[in-house]
């Protein structure tokens, strides 16, 4: 892939163009792959030890539960917020992507 970047920024190629984005996806598929086993490989560690009502399944509950709370959030005036009622009651966080004008790409 490097090469063929290299080669690239020497002078634009069809072929290698084509190529850079064949290797690209090739790229993309090997991680989703990787991600895939290491998640399988997870699920088997649950099932083997999590699924007995033990030890394991409850840290792993309680540690997932943690990870995924919020403790403190920002809003729009950039004050944080901690509190859970004050967290609860921040709102309009997130917004659209920006109006572009098309008048310059139409013209």
């Amino acid at each position: 892939m490097l090469e063929v970047q290299s080669m690239l920024e020497k002078g634009f190629n069809h072929q290698l163009v084509a190529e850079e984005k064949s290797l690209e996806k090739e790229l993309e598929d090997l991680w989703q792959k990787d991600a895939m086993y290491w998640h399988q490989r997870s699920r088997i560690k649950w099932l083997q030890m999590g699924d007995k009502n033990s030890r394991f399944f409850h840290l792993s509950t309680i540690q997932r539960r943690q990870r995924n709370q919020i403790m403190r959030l920002k809003d729009k005036g950039g004050i944080w917020k901690s509190e859970p009622k004050e967290i609860a009651g921040i709102q309009d966080l997130y917004e659209g992507p920006p109006m572009r004008e098309f008048g310059d790409v139409f013209s």
